[in-house]
Protein backbone atom coordinates (compact mmCIF):
# COMPACT_ATOMS: atom_id res chain seq x y z
CA UNK A 1 0.00 0.00 0.00
CA UNK A 2 2.88 2.49 0.95
CA UNK A 3 4.54 1.79 -2.80
CA UNK A 4 1.18 2.53 -4.39
CA UNK A 5 0.87 6.13 -2.54
CA UNK A 6 4.51 7.06 -3.18
CA UNK A 7 3.82 6.02 -6.51
CA UNK A 8 0.42 8.11 -6.94
CA UNK A 9 2.76 11.12 -5.28
CA UNK A 10 5.37 10.79 -7.89
CA UNK A 11 2.69 10.80 -10.43
CA UNK A 12 1.18 13.91 -9.17
CA UNK A 13 4.90 15.79 -8.83
CA UNK A 14 5.72 15.25 -12.30
CA UNK A 15 2.29 16.17 -13.19
CA UNK A 16 2.82 19.25 -11.75
CA UNK A 17 6.40 19.53 -13.47
CA UNK A 18 4.71 19.10 -16.60
CA UNK A 19 1.68 21.63 -15.80
CA UNK A 20 4.80 24.16 -14.86
CA UNK A 21 6.46 23.42 -17.84
CA UNK A 22 3.48 24.20 -19.89
CA UNK A 23 2.47 27.17 -18.27
CA UNK A 24 2.01 30.55 -20.08
CA UNK A 25 5.60 31.44 -20.21
CA UNK A 26 6.76 34.55 -18.48
CA UNK A 27 9.62 37.00 -17.20
CA UNK A 28 9.69 40.07 -14.92
CA UNK A 29 12.60 42.24 -14.06
CA UNK A 30 13.51 44.10 -9.93
CA UNK A 31 13.29 46.55 -10.49
CA UNK A 32 11.45 47.84 -13.15
CA UNK A 33 13.36 50.82 -13.38
CA UNK A 34 16.50 52.87 -13.16
CA UNK A 35 19.66 53.77 -14.72
CA UNK A 36 22.07 52.43 -17.65
CA UNK A 37 24.52 50.08 -15.95
CA UNK A 38 22.12 49.30 -13.03
CA UNK A 39 22.31 45.76 -11.87
CA UNK A 40 18.82 43.98 -12.20
CA UNK A 41 17.27 40.84 -11.27
CA UNK A 42 15.72 38.70 -14.72
CA UNK A 43 12.68 36.14 -13.35
CA UNK A 44 11.13 33.83 -15.90
CA UNK A 45 8.41 30.42 -15.86
CA UNK A 46 6.96 28.47 -18.18
CA UNK A 47 9.89 27.20 -20.00
CA UNK A 48 11.17 23.57 -20.01
CA UNK A 49 12.85 22.00 -17.41
CA UNK A 50 16.35 22.43 -17.30
CA UNK A 51 16.64 24.34 -20.79
CA UNK A 52 19.21 27.23 -21.63
CA UNK A 53 16.89 30.05 -22.05
CA UNK A 54 18.39 33.38 -24.21
CA UNK A 55 17.46 36.84 -22.91
CA UNK A 56 17.89 39.74 -24.53
CA UNK A 57 17.39 43.80 -24.15
CA UNK A 58 16.13 45.35 -26.96
CA UNK A 59 18.48 43.20 -29.41
CA UNK A 60 21.00 43.15 -26.80
CA UNK A 61 22.29 39.35 -26.27
CA UNK A 62 22.88 38.90 -22.64
CA UNK A 63 23.77 36.26 -20.73
CA UNK A 64 21.73 33.38 -20.70
CA UNK A 65 19.41 31.48 -17.81
CA UNK A 66 19.34 28.13 -17.19
CA UNK A 67 15.69 26.59 -16.19
CA UNK A 68 15.49 24.60 -13.35
CA UNK A 69 13.91 21.47 -13.15
CA UNK A 70 10.48 22.86 -13.21
CA UNK A 71 11.23 25.47 -15.96
CA UNK A 72 11.78 28.73 -13.64
CA UNK A 73 14.92 31.04 -13.78
CA UNK A 74 16.61 33.41 -12.14
CA UNK A 75 19.38 35.02 -13.11
CA UNK A 76 21.05 38.95 -12.18
CA UNK A 77 22.05 41.61 -14.99
CA UNK A 78 23.46 44.71 -16.02
CA UNK A 79 21.38 47.17 -17.90
CA UNK A 80 24.02 48.02 -21.17
CA UNK A 81 25.54 51.38 -20.85
CA UNK A 82 23.78 53.17 -24.12
CA UNK A 83 20.33 51.99 -23.25
CA UNK A 84 18.97 55.74 -23.44
CA UNK A 85 16.36 57.12 -21.23
CA UNK A 86 12.53 55.56 -22.32
CA UNK A 87 10.91 52.18 -22.18
CA UNK A 88 13.02 49.11 -23.62
CA UNK A 89 11.98 45.38 -24.13
CA UNK A 90 13.53 42.52 -21.88
CA UNK A 91 12.56 38.88 -23.48
CA UNK A 92 13.69 35.53 -22.78
CA UNK A 93 13.29 32.65 -25.03
CA UNK A 94 13.88 29.09 -24.76
CA UNK A 95 16.31 27.31 -26.82
CA UNK A 96 14.72 24.00 -26.76
CA UNK A 97 11.12 25.42 -26.58
CA UNK A 98 11.26 28.23 -28.42
CA UNK A 99 8.63 29.86 -25.66
CA UNK A 100 8.93 33.23 -25.72
CA UNK A 101 7.92 36.01 -22.89
CA UNK A 102 8.53 39.99 -22.79
CA UNK A 103 8.60 42.29 -20.03
CA UNK A 104 9.29 46.37 -20.53
CA UNK A 105 11.98 47.97 -18.53
CA UNK A 106 12.17 51.78 -18.06
CA UNK A 107 15.40 53.60 -17.98
CA UNK A 108 16.19 57.08 -16.13
CA UNK A 109 18.79 59.15 -15.14
CA UNK A 110 17.55 60.79 -12.67
CA UNK A 111 18.61 64.07 -10.88
CA UNK A 112 16.74 63.51 -7.27
CA UNK A 113 18.60 65.58 -4.58
CA UNK A 114 20.25 69.27 -4.44
CA UNK A 115 23.58 68.61 -6.35
CA UNK A 116 22.54 65.41 -7.34
CA UNK A 117 22.29 63.28 -4.12
CA UNK A 118 24.35 62.24 -0.95
CA UNK A 119 27.29 62.78 -2.19
CA UNK A 120 26.89 66.19 -3.52
CA UNK A 121 29.28 66.24 -6.33
CA UNK A 122 27.44 67.72 -8.92
CA UNK A 123 27.43 64.40 -11.52
CA UNK A 124 25.19 62.45 -12.97
CA UNK A 125 27.26 59.30 -14.09
CA UNK A 126 24.56 58.17 -16.47
CA UNK A 127 23.42 60.45 -18.22
CA UNK A 128 23.95 59.30 -21.96
CA UNK A 129 22.10 61.39 -24.48
CA UNK A 130 23.81 65.22 -24.42
CA UNK A 131 27.68 64.62 -24.89
CA UNK A 132 30.60 67.25 -26.61
CA UNK A 133 29.12 66.10 -29.93
CA UNK A 134 25.87 67.11 -29.46
CA UNK A 135 25.37 69.96 -26.67
CA UNK A 136 26.22 72.91 -29.68
CA UNK A 137 22.46 71.58 -30.92
CA UNK A 138 20.93 72.15 -26.91
CA UNK A 139 17.25 73.98 -27.85
CA UNK A 140 14.32 75.15 -25.29
CA UNK A 141 11.66 72.21 -25.28
CA UNK A 142 9.93 74.54 -22.92
CA UNK A 143 9.49 77.20 -20.36
CA UNK A 144 6.84 77.50 -16.98
CA UNK A 145 6.31 79.78 -14.31
CA UNK A 146 6.59 78.76 -10.80
CA UNK A 147 4.20 80.03 -7.65
CA UNK A 148 7.32 82.31 -6.77
CA UNK A 149 11.16 82.56 -5.90
CA UNK A 150 12.09 79.46 -7.07
CA UNK A 151 14.80 76.91 -5.47
CA UNK A 152 17.29 74.32 -8.17
CA UNK A 153 15.20 71.96 -9.70
CA UNK A 154 15.41 68.38 -9.23
CA UNK A 155 14.38 65.72 -11.72
CA UNK A 156 12.72 61.97 -10.37
CA UNK A 157 10.49 59.72 -12.15
CA UNK A 158 9.46 61.91 -14.78
CA UNK A 159 8.49 65.18 -13.17
CA UNK A 160 10.43 68.03 -12.25
CA UNK A 161 10.20 69.82 -8.71
CA UNK A 162 11.47 72.84 -7.36
CA UNK A 163 10.67 74.55 -3.79
CA UNK A 164 9.13 78.29 -4.42
CA UNK A 165 9.14 80.96 -1.74
CA UNK A 166 5.56 82.59 -1.91
CA UNK A 167 6.23 85.11 0.44
CA UNK A 168 8.15 85.57 4.03
CA UNK A 169 6.37 83.24 5.60
CA UNK A 170 5.10 80.36 3.59
CA UNK A 171 6.76 78.09 0.69
CA UNK A 172 5.16 75.68 -1.84
CA UNK A 173 6.65 72.35 -3.62
CA UNK A 174 5.58 72.50 -6.98
CA UNK A 175 5.87 69.19 -9.85
CA UNK A 176 5.33 69.93 -13.09
CA UNK A 177 5.91 67.42 -15.95
CA UNK A 178 9.63 67.03 -16.99
CA UNK A 179 8.22 66.37 -20.53
CA UNK A 180 6.04 69.16 -21.21
CA UNK A 181 6.25 71.79 -18.48
CA UNK A 182 2.90 71.10 -17.58
CA UNK A 183 1.91 71.89 -14.00
CA UNK A 184 0.90 68.80 -11.90
CA UNK A 185 0.32 69.48 -8.37
CA UNK A 186 1.51 71.90 -5.35
CA UNK A 187 1.82 71.46 -1.89
CA UNK A 188 2.05 74.44 0.73
CA UNK A 189 4.11 74.76 3.84
CA UNK A 190 5.16 77.48 6.15
CA UNK A 191 8.65 78.91 6.27
CA UNK A 192 10.89 79.62 3.54
CA UNK A 193 10.85 76.71 0.14
CA UNK A 194 14.32 75.41 -0.32
CA UNK A 195 15.39 72.43 -2.75
CA UNK A 196 13.63 69.31 -2.04
CA UNK A 197 14.89 65.32 -2.61
CA UNK A 198 13.26 62.68 -4.07
CA UNK A 199 13.92 59.53 -2.89
CA UNK A 200 11.40 55.86 -3.27
CA UNK A 201 8.57 57.73 -4.18
CA UNK A 202 8.42 60.75 -1.44
CA UNK A 203 9.33 64.51 -1.71
CA UNK A 204 11.17 65.69 1.35
CA UNK A 205 11.50 69.46 1.91
CA UNK A 206 12.53 71.21 5.49
CA UNK A 207 11.72 75.15 6.14
CA UNK A 208 12.83 77.64 7.86
CA UNK A 209 11.31 80.51 10.15
CA UNK A 210 8.54 80.45 11.31
CA UNK A 211 8.02 76.94 11.91
CA UNK A 212 11.17 75.07 11.56
CA UNK A 213 9.52 71.28 9.73
CA UNK A 214 11.12 69.18 7.82
CA UNK A 215 8.41 67.93 5.44
CA UNK A 216 7.46 64.75 3.44
CA UNK A 217 4.96 64.28 0.64
CA UNK A 218 4.09 61.89 -1.63
CA UNK A 219 5.79 62.46 -5.11
CA UNK A 220 3.02 61.29 -7.26
CA UNK A 221 0.22 63.83 -5.77
CA UNK A 222 1.56 66.07 -3.19
CA UNK A 223 -0.42 64.03 -0.30
CA UNK A 224 1.42 65.22 3.20
CA UNK A 225 3.08 62.23 4.53
CA UNK A 226 4.70 63.65 7.89
CA UNK A 227 6.07 66.60 9.54
CA UNK A 228 8.59 66.85 11.95
CA UNK A 229 10.02 69.98 14.27
CA UNK A 230 13.25 71.04 13.25
CA UNK A 231 14.53 73.94 14.77
CA UNK A 232 13.12 77.50 15.04
CA UNK A 233 16.37 78.80 12.95
CA UNK A 234 15.43 81.64 10.37
CA UNK A 235 16.79 79.91 7.50
CA UNK A 236 17.71 75.52 6.77
CA UNK A 237 19.74 73.72 4.02
CA UNK A 238 18.27 71.54 1.63
CA UNK A 239 17.85 68.10 3.16
CA UNK A 240 20.08 65.34 1.91
CA UNK A 241 18.93 61.64 1.91
CA UNK A 242 20.75 58.35 2.37
CA UNK A 243 20.19 54.99 3.78
CA UNK A 244 16.51 55.33 5.08
CA UNK A 245 17.22 58.81 6.64
CA UNK A 246 17.04 62.43 6.20
CA UNK A 247 19.62 64.84 7.26
CA UNK A 248 19.30 68.99 7.83
CA UNK A 249 21.16 71.88 8.90
CA UNK A 250 19.12 74.79 11.06
CA UNK A 251 21.28 75.86 14.01
CA UNK A 252 21.19 72.21 14.93
CA UNK A 253 21.80 69.26 12.34
CA UNK A 254 19.32 66.72 12.84
CA UNK A 255 18.61 63.32 11.04
CA UNK A 256 14.91 61.85 11.11
CA UNK A 257 13.48 58.38 9.69
CA UNK A 258 12.66 58.39 6.03
CA UNK A 259 9.69 56.52 6.20
CA UNK A 260 8.03 57.87 9.61
CA UNK A 261 9.59 60.94 10.52
CA UNK A 262 10.59 60.03 13.77
CA UNK A 263 13.78 61.95 14.50
CA UNK A 264 16.89 59.59 14.97
CA UNK A 265 19.21 62.26 16.43
CA UNK A 266 20.14 65.96 16.68
CA UNK A 267 24.11 67.50 17.05
CA UNK A 268 24.63 70.83 18.37
CA UNK A 269 28.01 72.48 17.53
CA UNK A 270 29.90 73.14 20.67
CA UNK A 271 30.24 76.73 19.67
CA UNK A 272 26.07 77.12 19.43
CA UNK A 273 26.60 78.29 15.91
CA UNK A 274 24.13 77.18 13.25
CA UNK A 275 25.36 74.73 10.07
CA UNK A 276 21.81 76.35 7.71
CA UNK A 277 24.27 77.09 5.00
CA UNK A 278 26.12 73.89 4.38
CA UNK A 279 23.85 71.36 2.75
CA UNK A 280 25.08 67.93 4.34
CA UNK A 281 27.08 65.03 2.82
CA UNK A 282 26.53 61.61 3.37
CA UNK A 283 28.96 58.75 2.59
CA UNK A 284 29.82 55.45 3.87
CA UNK A 285 27.58 55.85 7.11
CA UNK A 286 29.22 59.74 7.99
CA UNK A 287 27.47 62.86 7.73
CA UNK A 288 29.69 65.77 6.94
CA UNK A 289 28.73 69.13 7.84
CA UNK A 290 29.95 72.56 8.15
CA UNK A 291 29.27 74.86 10.45
CA UNK A 292 29.27 78.50 10.95
CA UNK A 293 31.67 78.24 13.90
CA UNK A 294 34.22 77.59 10.58
CA UNK A 295 34.19 73.53 11.41
CA UNK A 296 33.84 70.68 9.41
CA UNK A 297 32.26 68.27 11.43
CA UNK A 298 32.37 63.94 10.64
CA UNK A 299 29.33 62.58 11.95
CA UNK A 300 28.23 58.91 12.48
CA UNK A 301 24.77 58.86 10.55
CA UNK A 302 23.40 56.28 12.80
CA UNK A 303 24.17 57.47 15.99
CA UNK A 304 24.92 61.13 15.50
CA UNK A 305 28.44 61.23 17.65
CA UNK A 306 31.26 63.24 16.39
CA UNK A 307 34.12 61.16 14.52
CA UNK A 308 36.30 64.00 13.94
CA UNK A 309 36.22 68.10 13.49
CA UNK A 310 38.24 70.42 11.75
CA UNK A 311 39.11 74.12 12.24
CA UNK A 312 38.79 76.62 9.22
CA UNK A 313 37.00 73.93 7.09
CA UNK A 314 33.43 74.89 7.13
CA UNK A 315 32.23 73.41 3.45
CA UNK A 316 29.77 72.11 1.90
CA UNK A 317 31.54 69.14 0.21
CA UNK A 318 31.82 66.77 -3.00
CA UNK A 319 32.86 63.53 -2.13
CA UNK A 320 34.70 61.08 -4.56
CA UNK A 321 37.14 58.23 -4.01
CA UNK A 322 37.58 58.94 -0.38
CA UNK A 323 38.41 62.62 -0.53
CA UNK A 324 36.11 65.59 0.21
CA UNK A 325 36.32 68.60 -1.91
CA UNK A 326 34.64 71.77 -0.96
CA UNK A 327 35.49 76.10 -0.65
CA UNK A 328 36.03 77.09 3.24
CA UNK A 329 35.82 80.27 4.58
CA UNK A 330 38.26 83.03 2.65
CA UNK A 331 37.98 81.31 -0.82
CA UNK A 332 40.16 78.46 -0.83
CA UNK A 333 39.32 75.29 -2.99
CA UNK A 334 40.17 72.50 -0.65
CA UNK A 335 40.72 68.77 -0.72
CA UNK A 336 40.24 66.90 2.35
CA UNK A 337 40.84 63.04 3.50
CA UNK A 338 37.26 61.82 4.69
CA UNK A 339 38.57 59.68 7.27
CA UNK A 340 40.89 62.04 9.11
CA UNK A 341 40.06 65.16 8.31
CA UNK A 342 43.57 65.89 7.24
CA UNK A 343 43.94 68.22 4.07
CA UNK A 344 45.81 67.26 1.12
CA UNK A 345 46.26 70.44 -1.22
CA UNK A 346 44.83 73.88 -1.02
CA UNK A 347 44.09 76.09 -3.92
CA UNK A 348 44.99 78.98 -1.15
CA UNK A 349 43.13 81.73 0.21
CA UNK A 350 40.87 84.03 -1.92
CA UNK A 351 41.27 81.31 -5.24
CA UNK A 352 38.35 79.89 -5.25
CA UNK A 353 34.85 81.33 -6.32
CA UNK A 354 31.85 78.49 -6.23
CA UNK A 355 31.43 75.14 -4.80
CA UNK A 356 32.86 72.23 -6.66
CA UNK A 357 31.50 69.63 -8.77
CA UNK A 358 34.03 66.16 -9.33
CA UNK A 359 33.88 63.78 -12.00
CA UNK A 360 36.58 61.38 -13.34
CA UNK A 361 39.26 62.51 -11.36
CA UNK A 362 38.57 66.36 -12.09
CA UNK A 363 37.44 68.90 -9.75
CA UNK A 364 35.72 72.17 -11.54
CA UNK A 365 35.12 75.31 -9.67
CA UNK A 366 34.74 78.47 -10.47
CA UNK A 367 38.00 80.64 -9.43
CA UNK A 368 38.66 84.41 -8.96
CA UNK A 369 39.24 86.54 -12.49
CA UNK A 370 36.03 84.86 -13.33
CA UNK A 371 37.44 81.96 -14.66
CA UNK A 372 35.77 78.25 -14.77
CA UNK A 373 38.88 76.15 -13.85
CA UNK A 374 39.49 72.17 -13.78
CA UNK A 375 41.71 70.61 -11.17
CA UNK A 376 43.57 67.28 -10.97
CA UNK A 377 41.77 66.01 -8.37
CA UNK A 378 44.77 63.83 -6.63
CA UNK A 379 47.09 66.86 -6.34
CA UNK A 380 45.32 70.09 -7.00
CA UNK A 381 47.07 70.78 -9.92
CA UNK A 382 44.95 73.18 -12.79
CA UNK A 383 44.41 71.04 -15.90
CA UNK A 384 42.42 74.20 -18.07
CA UNK A 385 40.73 77.37 -17.13
CA UNK A 386 38.75 79.51 -19.15
CA UNK A 387 36.78 83.03 -18.67
CA UNK A 388 33.12 83.01 -17.59
CA UNK A 389 30.65 85.64 -16.15
CA UNK A 390 30.74 86.68 -12.61
CA UNK A 391 28.08 84.99 -10.06
CA UNK A 392 28.97 81.34 -11.10
CA UNK A 393 26.70 78.86 -10.21
CA UNK A 394 27.53 75.27 -8.73
CA UNK A 395 28.61 73.54 -12.00
CA UNK A 396 27.04 70.13 -13.02
CA UNK A 397 28.66 67.58 -15.24
CA UNK A 398 27.14 64.76 -17.23
CA UNK A 399 28.68 62.88 -20.08
CA UNK A 400 31.97 64.86 -20.26
CA UNK A 401 30.01 68.70 -20.68
CA UNK A 402 30.05 71.09 -17.83
CA UNK A 403 26.65 73.01 -17.44
CA UNK A 404 26.83 76.86 -15.69
CA UNK A 405 24.71 79.14 -14.90
CA UNK A 406 25.67 82.96 -14.89
CA UNK A 407 24.70 86.38 -13.29
CA UNK A 408 22.80 88.24 -16.36
CA UNK A 409 20.48 85.10 -16.54
CA UNK A 410 22.86 83.59 -18.75
CA UNK A 411 23.36 79.38 -19.15
CA UNK A 412 26.60 77.90 -20.88
CA UNK A 413 28.22 74.38 -21.41
CA UNK A 414 31.33 73.70 -21.93
CA UNK A 415 34.03 70.46 -22.63
CA UNK A 416 34.98 69.13 -19.86
CA UNK A 417 37.99 67.89 -20.81
CA UNK A 418 39.35 71.01 -22.80
CA UNK A 419 37.01 73.84 -21.23
CA UNK A 420 35.92 74.43 -24.84
CA UNK A 421 32.36 76.55 -24.92
CA UNK A 422 30.21 74.51 -26.51
CA UNK A 423 26.77 76.07 -26.14
CA UNK A 424 25.05 79.11 -24.28
CA UNK A 425 21.83 81.16 -24.42
CA UNK A 426 20.02 84.09 -22.15
CA UNK A 427 17.31 82.38 -20.34
CA UNK A 428 15.58 85.88 -19.58
CA UNK A 429 15.57 89.28 -17.64
CA UNK A 430 16.45 87.74 -14.30
CA UNK A 431 19.79 88.86 -13.13
CA UNK A 432 20.93 85.32 -11.66
CA UNK A 433 19.66 81.61 -11.98
CA UNK A 434 19.95 78.57 -10.24
CA UNK A 435 22.00 75.68 -10.40
CA UNK A 436 21.45 73.76 -13.44
CA UNK A 437 20.78 69.47 -13.23
CA UNK A 438 20.83 67.05 -16.47
CA UNK A 439 19.01 64.21 -16.47
CA UNK A 440 17.36 62.27 -19.33
CA UNK A 441 18.87 63.90 -21.73
CA UNK A 442 17.79 67.14 -20.34
CA UNK A 443 18.97 70.47 -18.99
CA UNK A 444 16.96 72.46 -16.79
CA UNK A 445 17.54 75.34 -14.59
CA UNK A 446 15.35 78.38 -13.03
CA UNK A 447 15.60 81.79 -12.80
CA UNK A 448 15.20 84.63 -9.98
CA UNK A 449 12.06 85.53 -11.50
CA UNK A 450 10.32 82.04 -11.10
CA UNK A 451 10.96 80.40 -14.53
CA UNK A 452 11.63 76.88 -15.10
CA UNK A 453 13.50 76.17 -18.40
CA UNK A 454 13.83 72.54 -20.39
CA UNK A 455 16.55 72.39 -22.71
CA UNK A 456 17.42 69.16 -24.28
CA UNK A 457 17.65 68.13 -28.82
CA UNK A 458 15.26 68.60 -30.70
CA UNK A 459 12.68 65.64 -31.22
CA UNK A 460 13.30 63.65 -34.39
CA UNK A 461 16.81 65.24 -35.21
CA UNK A 462 19.49 63.61 -36.09
CA UNK A 463 21.35 65.03 -33.03
CA UNK A 464 18.56 62.87 -31.02
CA UNK A 465 17.20 60.10 -32.89
CA UNK A 466 15.67 58.14 -30.71
CA UNK A 467 14.24 60.55 -28.32
CA UNK A 468 12.13 58.12 -26.30
CA UNK A 469 12.56 59.64 -22.91
CA UNK A 470 10.38 62.33 -24.08
CA UNK A 471 7.07 60.21 -25.63
CA UNK A 472 7.31 58.22 -22.19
Amino acid sequence: MRTRHANLRLVLLLATMEGAALARPAVTTSPSIGPPNHKITVSGSGFRASELVDLYFDTTDLEPARADSVGVFSKPLTIPETAVPGKHTVSATGRKSGRTARTTFLVRTDWRQFRHGPLHDSYNPDENVLSASNASSLQLLWKTSTGGYVSSPVVADGKVYVGTAIDLVQFQVEAFDAATGRYVWSASGAGDGTSPGVVNGTVYIPSGFPDGNMYAFGAATGQPMWSAFGSFATVTSPATIADGAVFAGWDVLLAWDAATGRQLWSFTAPSQRPFDVFPATVVNGVVYAGCLDGYLYAIDAGAGAVIWSRPNMAMSPAAAGGVLYGVVPGGSLEAVDAATGKPIWSTGKGSATSPPAVANGIVYAGTTGNQLTAFNAGTGRPLWSTAVGEGLSYPAIANGVLYVSMSGGKLAAFNGTNGQLLWSTQLGTAPYATSPVVANGVVYVCDYNGVIYAFGLQPGSAADPARRHLLE
